[in-house]
């Protein structure tokens, strides 16, 4: 076996963990499955310096307090030791069993989790003026290009629903299907929250954009429309907010991706881009 790292190593023995076996190696942290004496099954989480920002996800995991996302069950630092939520995702449910099932899912776990918590939530937590930040900076500098035009576009819609939010909470921040799990197929939990606050529409937002690789979903109308009725009775809104968030945040994705290197001739950048253009088609 791998040594570990040795502040895990440390966090480890601190938490009397057993049977540790790494299911994840991300730019942002490294998660390892593990046991402790007593034979519960528990996770790890490292963060790595790329992955500073996901503190206030830890945050937002212990204010949750297992409302819809998995628990927190204790901190050192950049490690956080935490409930294993299962082993199945949402996005392998979703290729067995189709789009209705899953999306019922999302809804009750955005109901969950934007519901009210035991005690008042952490200072930490992101705007979402912070989070649009990549997209209004591109749209500032836009050329003419059709891409910069389809970027400029999303940005006002963004500029107009940050100056109209209603009903500011803390938020997830990154749902889709890879980060919803179960032990059972039957109760669902939310993983690896960013710890955003703003409008609760933003957190139905990303899910449009999944599961990823499925083009011939996400660029579906039928697909979208029924998506943003659904998710919007979710978050108490309507079908029109959903979708100029999730055109907004499909334009920030891309924005994203820019500043990591990769080609918007990529297949994820092609998805991102087809989807904000689809919805454009839509709501005008």
């Amino acid at each position: 076996m791998t040594a570990l790292p040795h502040d895990v190593a440390v966090a480890a023995r601190h938490w009397r963990l057993e049977n540790l076996w790494q299911i994840a190696d991300t730019a942002s942290s490294m998660v390892w499955r593990a046991r402790t004496t007593d034979a519960k099954p528990v996770v790890l989480k490292a963060l790595k310096p790329a992955g500073t920002e996901e503190r206030a996800g830890f945050d937002f995991l212990a204010w949750r307090n297992g409302a819809g996302s998995v628990r927190l069950l204790d901190r050192s630092g950049d490690m956080g030791l935490l409930e294993d939520g299962g082993e199945r995702t949402l996005e392998e449910f979703h290729a067995r069993h189709g789009e209705t099932p899953s999306n019922e899912i999302l809804a009750t776990v955005l109901k969950h989790m934007h519901g009210p918590g035991a005690a008042p939530p952490p200072a930490s937590f992101v705007p979402l003026e912070l989070r649009f930040s990549s997209l209004f900076e591109v749209a500032a500098n836009a050329s003419s290009s059709d891409l910069d035009e389809l970027l400029a576009w999303a940005a006002a819609h963004a500029r107009a629903l940050l100056d109209s939010q209603a009903s500011i909470k803390p938020l997830h921040g990154d749902l889709h299907h890879g980060n919803v799990i179960s032990a059972d197929e039957t109760h669902w939990l939310a993983i690896d929250p960013k710890g955003l606050v703003g409008d609760p529409a933003y957190d139905a937002a990303n899910i449009f954009g999944n599961p990823l690789g499925r083009r011939d979903l996400i660029c579906d109308p039928d697909r979208i429309d029924a998506l943003a009725t659904t998710l919007g009775a979710a978050v108490g809104c309507d079908r029109n907010k959903i979708l100029r968030f999730a055109a907004a945040h499909a334009a920030l994705s891309l924005c994203w991706l820019r500043e990591d290197g990769l080609s918007t001739r990529s297949p994820m950048a092609q998805e991102r881009m087809m989807l904000a253009r689809q919805i454009r088609k839509m709501i005008g």
